[in-house]
C-alpha cells in the first residue's frame, strides 16, 4: 500500500500535459489567454474565451501613513467617498472577538488607504447622523492597544455632520468599545 501511495505521490507531482503544447506543472493551472486577458470559459474544446482584463477604477486613490494625518486631510479635504459597510443593529467582529451589535454606521474611505492592513480607512459615525449626512468631519478616533499588537495602527475614526454631536453618541461610542480589552478609550477632538 505504501509503494502504492508513493507512485500516486510521485504522478501527481510530475509535469502534467494539457492541451496540446502547454505544459504545466500538475495543480497549478495557467491562463491559456495571452498576457493582460481574462480567460472566461472556453469557444471550443481546445480553445479559450478571452476578454480584456477589467480595470479597477482608483478615482485617485492614495495611502495616508498615521491617523493624525488622515484626520488633517479629511479636514481640508471633506465629503470624501465613503462606503458604508454596516448599519446600525448589524453584528460585527474586531481584530477576531466575537461578534457585537452595532449602535452606529460603520464604514471605510475606499480611496484613501491605511497602510497598517492595506485597505480604506475605517470610520465610525455617530449614531445620531444619518448615512446620506454631507460634511462628515472628524471628532475623535480609537486606537488598538497591545493587547491586539497586529492590529495597532488600524486605528478607527470617528465622524460626525459638521462635527457636531451630542452627549448621547459619545456615551454609545464609549461604552460599546469598552467591551472590547484591546481598544483604548476613545480620543476625542
Amino acid at each position: 500500500m505504501k509503494l502504492i501511495m508513493e507512485s500516486w505521490r510521485k504522478f501527481l507531482n510530475e509535469r502534467a500535459y494539457a492541451f496540446g503544447t502547454t505544459s504545466l506543472p500538475s495543480g497549478n493551472p495557467g491562463s491559456l489567454c495571452p498576457q493582460g486577458m481574462d480567460q472566461i470559459g472556453w469557444k471550443d474544446v481546445n480553445e479559450p474565451k478571452c476578454r480584456p482584463k477589467p480595470e479597477l477604477k482608483q478615482n485617485g486613490s492614495m495611502t495616508i501613513k498615521g491617523v493624525d494625518k488622515l484626520v488633517e486631510y479629511i479636514f481640508n479635504h471633506p465629503n470624501q467617498t465613503i462606503k458604508v459597510e454596516y448599519k446600525p443593529g448589524h453584528k460585527r467582529s474586531f481584530a477576531g472577538s466575537k461578534k457585537y451589535t452595532l449602535p452606529f454606521y460603520y464604514g471605510e474611505w475606499p480611496y484613501i488607504t491605511n497602510p497598517a492592513d492595506g485597505m480604506g480607512w475605517d470610520f465610525v459615525m455617530v449614531p445620531s447622523s444619518d448615512i446620506n449626512e454631507n460634511n462628515l468631519l472628524p471628532i475623535g478616533h480609537v486606537a488598538y492597544n497591545q493587547g491586539r499588537p497586529t492590529a495597532i495602527g488600524n486605528d478607527k475614526v470617528i465622524i460626525a455632520p459638521d462635527g457636531k454631536y451630542g452627549e448621547q453618541d459619545r456615551q454609545l461610542i464609549v461604552e460599546f468599545f469598552r467591551k472590547f480589552d484591546f481598544f483604548n478609550e476613545p480620543e476625542w477632538y
